[in-house]
C-alpha cells in the first residue's frame, strides 16, 4: 500500500516537475524572441519558484521515505 502510494506520488511530482520545466522553457523561448527585460525577470522568478517547489517536494518525499521505510 505504501509502495503504491509512493509510486503515485512520485509520478505526480514528476509530471508537476515536467510541467514546470515546460513553462520555464516556453518563457525562455519567448524571452529570446522578444528580448524583453520584464519577461527576463518573470522567467527568473518562475525558475526560482520551480526550484523551490522541487526542493520542498523532494524533502517531503525524503521525509516520507524515512518515515515509511
Amino acid at each position: 500500500m505504501i509502495f503504491v502510494s509512493m509510486r503515485y506520488i512520485s509520478q505526480y511530482l514528476f509530471s508537476e516537475k515536467v510541467m514546470c520545466e515546460m513553462k520555464c522553457m516556453k518563457m525562455m523561448m519567448s524571452n529570446i524572441m522578444h528580448m524583453d527585460v520584464k519577461m527576463n525577470v518573470a522567467l527568473m522568478n518562475k525558475m526560482q519558484e520551480c526550484d523551490e517547489i522541487m526542493n520542498a517536494t523532494m524533502s517531503m518525499m525524503q521525509a516520507m521515505k524515512e518515515k515509511c521505510c
